[in-house]
């Protein structure tokens, strides 16, 4: 029982760092109020940020690259609903690290797209990025984009159904007006990446099959 009365204060002490830091940034608390999509996307980007200090496995994290400077890279693929939220944070490091902002157009935005050969002409600079958020335009083409980099080393985030269930790792979701998410821990297993226990903590669902390992 003393057990789970710790436990339980140890997670609540990590929801109110993560509470405080939002409400700091942006002024009140983590919810889908009157500025709508621009403040649910401002914490979005700031929990972004977040994920890359509770998670393990990346190359520039290896002993071999400490001390090189190459930044973290944040990719977004398809419509971008994160306008300028993006802006507070782009000065701020993580893990010691600058992080940069890379726009990719989804396969929604391409023009004569063949489905029956997916290929994104920038497949090689997508798999360069550490983060890659998948737009929701893009929720057709979510099985084409996952597939082409599901054994690469890159967290994929996005905010659509079902997301998860087809490989995506974290997927957020609005519940009572609060921004929250769910993990896959298969698919980061798959791209080689450690989610560590305060995050997975935090998660509102942990899902530990996907389709992609039913096939």
């Amino acid at each position: 029982m003393r057990h789970r009365r710790i436990l339980k204060t140890q997670i609540s002490s990590t929801i109110f760092f993560i509470f405080v830091l939002l409400s700091v940034i942006f002024g009140k608390a983590p919810a889908y109020g009157e500025s709508g999509v621009s403040h649910e996307y401002k914490i979005k980007a700031v929990y972004i940020y977040q994920f890359i200090n509770f998670i393990d496995g990346w190359d520039f994290q290896k002993e071999e690259n400490k001390n090189n400077n190459e930044p973290i890279v944040i990719g977004i693929i398809g419509k971008n609903p994160f306008n300028d939220a993006f802006e507070p944070l782009k000065e701020k490091t993580v893990q010691d690290r600058k992080v940069i902002i890379k726009y990719f157009s989804g396969f929604s935005e391409l023009k004569n797209v063949d489905r029956e050969n997916m290929s994104h002409p920038d497949t090689e600079k997508i798999k360069d990025c550490n983060v890659l958020f998948i737009c929701a335009s893009e929720k057709n083409y979510i099985t084409d984009i996952l597939s082409s980099i599901r054994n690469d080393t890159i967290l994929t985030v996005a905010d659509m159904q079902n997301f998860l269930e087809k490989g995506g790792i974290i997927n957020f979701i609005i519940e009572k007006n609060k921004v929250l998410f769910n993990i896959n821990t298969v698919a980061a297993k798959r791209a080689k990446l450690t989610i560590r226990a305060k995050l997975l903590r935090l998660a509102k669902k942990i899902i530990e099959t996907d389709q992609v390992e039913k096939q």
